[in-house]
């Protein structure tokens, strides 16, 4: 947690130092799965809420670093399984700009760095229903999922004055599987609102 922190605040400084540098609050619905080797994935709808920032760095192109909570996870329907993962997600998006007179499309595209920070695992049974607490870590025997998680974004958006809309998805590169023998990785479509000021 401390170094994924740690990049956060180096990226934002980085940002921060431009003098055409914006922020402003961005928040979103995530429709995720987390892939699961012989199961049956189905995707689940959370949110994100968060901070956006965005610096000029040339015409036309800027760097849109964020740091968003984040609800992932997944429905596994022949286990009768739903997977809640909250995430400290770190995005450092790319962005073209092309004007489209008024208004701006923006193509996004970057990697993201995220860490597991809570998060149920929930199992309906005929006549009853049982929560726990995911156990994030790397013992294949105590625990269910790695905390760090890393990957790419690509997507696009709108633009209009301070108010931009993007949809995303986002490719997890890294098992997250706490048993290395089994993979498990993350993918997750967003479509976020965020006003810059």
């Amino acid at each position: 947690m401390k170094k994924v922190f740690f990049v956060a605040v180096a990226i934002l400084a980085a940002v921060a130092g431009n003098a055409q540098v914006k922020f402003g609050p961005k928040v979103g619905l995530n429709f995720s799965t987390m892939s699961m080797d012989g199961v049956d994935a189905k995707m689940r709808t959370g949110y994100q809420v968060g901070m956006v920032f965005q610096g000029d760095i040339a015409p036309n192109v800027f760097i849109q670093p964020s740091i968003l909570f984040s609800s992932k996870g997944s429905k596994y329907d022949n286990t009768d399984t739903k997977v809640v993962a909250n995430y400290i997600d770190v995005p450092v998006n790319f962005g073209y700009r092309i004007n489209l007179g008024g208004a701006n499309l923006n193509l996004l595209a970057g990697p993201y760095l995220a860490y597991g920070v809570g998060g149920k695992v929930t199992n309906d049974f005929i006549l009853a229903t049982k929560d726990r607490d995911i156990k994030w870590g790397t013992d294949k025997d105590e625990d269910d999922f790695r905390p760090f998680d890393m990957g790419l974004n690509l997507g696009g958006g709108v633009e209009y004055n301070n108010f931009q809309i993007s949809l995303q998805y986002g490719f997890g590169l890294l098992n997250v599987n706490a048993d290395s023998d089994f993979t498990t990785k993350n993918g997750v479509l967003s479509l976020t609102a965020a006003y810059l000021f």
